[in-house]
């Protein structure tokens, strides 16, 4: 390999790992400014039990679900479910992947997380119990394709009071809460290499045509 091949072996890793470095993420909700268009929703029960604030995590910012029960103590009910949505024009995702959903709670309790996909409508992961940290999601996770994953274009996070094991209601307040914090979409790794190979096969071309 001739130094001028090897040049162009370096720049076009070098290229590769920039575009690896530089793609990142698509934040779909900081909550730097406001709730990032995040939005209260419910099942229709009891509207005046729920709320949502900014509020502040660390070195970040979380948007906070607060449910409160109707009574108190062991005669405490939490009706239906609460969660909060978003919907974004998917115009422009490239290869998504991933969707990453730190979460903090007072008590580990049952999400669902749904998600809108273009020309397939709203699938949901399914009711579990979440305890505190970082959740990923992809296509196997909604049963969708890669192609309809990557138009993702609305999450949907609901958390359900209906019965006392879904949730640990804090014994002095009664209110049940649950933070969201930098919600992103992943691309997909692989496609962030396209440029180093490209300059692989600029080296191997001349190196070809200098033989």
């Amino acid at each position: 390999m001739n130094k001028m091949m090897q040049k162009l072996v370096i720049v076009g890793l070098m290229l590769g790992l920039a575009a690896t470095a530089g793609a990142g993420s698509i934040t779909i909700g900081d909550f730097s400014t406001g709730n990032d268009g995040w939005i209260l929703v419910g099942n229709g029960e009891n509207p005046e039990n729920r709320s949502m604030e900014r509020v502040p995590a660390g070195s970040t910012t979380a948007l906070r679900l607060n449910y409160i029960p109707t009574g108190t103590g062991t005669d405490a009910t939490y009706p239906g479910w609460v969660g909060i949505s978003k919907t974004w024009d998917p115009t422009g995702q490239d290869g998504i992947y991933q969707l990453k959903l730190p979460v903090n709670s007072a008590y580990p309790w049952v999400i669902n997380v749904l998600a809108s996909f273009n020309g397939v409508g709203e699938k949901d992961s399914g009711w579990t119990f979440w305890a505190n940290g970082t959740y990923t999601f992809t296509a196997a996770s909604f049963g969708v394709t890669a192609e309809q994953f990557n138009n993702i274009n609305g999450v949907r996070i609901t958390m359900d009071g209906t019965a006392a094991t879904h949730g640990g209601a804090d014994p002095l307040t009664g209110t049940m809460w649950l933070q969201v914090y930098d919600v992103v979409l992943v691309p997909e790794p692989a496609s962030l290499g396209l440029l180093a190979l490209g300059g692989l096969l600029l080296a191997r071309r001349r190196n070809r045509a200098e033989c």
